[in-house]
């Protein structure tokens, strides 16, 4: 993937967004809810300043986000079988929360999705 391409699909009702760089968010802000923008525009920044904006996402230190919106998508991400580093809810209204995945020390994988949909065993760390 180039650095002004975004991933994003729909499997039924559900929307996915994957983002790793500024120019990814650029492309892919408009698929989002304010709260879950602001995130991610925050940390696509971070991950351009220490890393690099022209890496590739998938396979270079970093990392990228995935924006995921229903419970058949959610249960795709193979990360969810092991245990988030991290997990926070974003905003005051607490709708969306964010769990990072740390897959080794210099790549990680942001998976931000609605609290509703939000397995028990990800809440436990909030």
């Amino acid at each position: 993937m180039d650095a002004a391409s975004f991933i994003l699909f729909r499997k039924g009702d559900g929307l996915v967004v994957k983002v790793g760089t500024v120019a990814d968010f650029e492309s892919a802000k408009e698929h989002l809810p304010p709260v879950v923008r602001e995130e991610v525009h925050g940390i696509a920044k971070m991950l351009d300043q220490e890393y690099g904006a022209g890496r590739e996402i998938d396979t270079a230190d970093g990392g990228y986000l995935l924006c995921i919106d229903s419970v058949e998508d959610l249960k795709e991400v193979a990360l969810l079988q092991s245990t988030p580093e991290q997990v926070y809810y974003l905003g005051a209204d607490e709708r969306y929360i964010n769990a990072l995945f740390l897959t080794h020390n210099e790549f990680g994988v942001n998976v931000i999705i609605p609290a509703e949909i939000a397995s028990a065993c990800l809440l436990e760390g909030v």
